[in-house]
């Protein structure tokens, strides 16, 4: 049986947790905009000022919301106090369906077989001080004359 090579992409996150549930949602939309092999529309969205794809589906749309909400919720749950920092992670793959023939008395089978994932590694964080907030919000728009 030959063996499948699966591309891995991996992205570090680090966001204040006022922000979290759309920068999250945000990337998601991005990697499933160049992933979706439907005829869609463009459509754009603005997070932290910045112009991502956005896809248009119902389903989809419902689904990572969904998923967004249960990571924010988990981590939530991880650490109560607002100001400590979290982790947390979201793998997304995508995968075909194969069919399988093996010898034995079940026939072929069914098998998903993964051609692409996607890591997210999360850090969300609260500064803990009116000078921390100070500083991380220098350091966002820093950041964003950079873009």
């Amino acid at each position: 049986m030959e063996e499948r090579r699966v591309a891995s992409f991996s992205i570090d996150v680090f966001a204040d947790k006022a922000n979290a549930k759309d920068v999250v949602t945000g990337i998601l939309h991005t990697i499933f905009w160049y992933r979706i092999f439907a005829n869609l529309d463009p459509t754009w969205h603005d997070v932290l000022d910045i112009s991502i794809p956005w896809i248009q589906d119902v389903d989809l749309q419902t689904l990572i919301e969904q998923r967004v909400d249960q990571f924010i919720r988990q981590t939530d749950a991880d650490v109560n106090d607002q100001n400590q920092n979290t982790r947390g992670q979201l793998v997304v793959q995508f995968s075909e369906r194969e069919r399988r023939r093996k010898k034995g008395w079940f026939g072929a089978k069914d098998e998903d077989l993964v051609w692409e994932t996607w890591t997210l590694n999360i850090a969300l964080a609260s500064p803990r001080t009116h000078q921390g907030q100070s500083s991380y919000l220098e350091c966002l728009s820093r950041a964003d004359m950079l873009a």
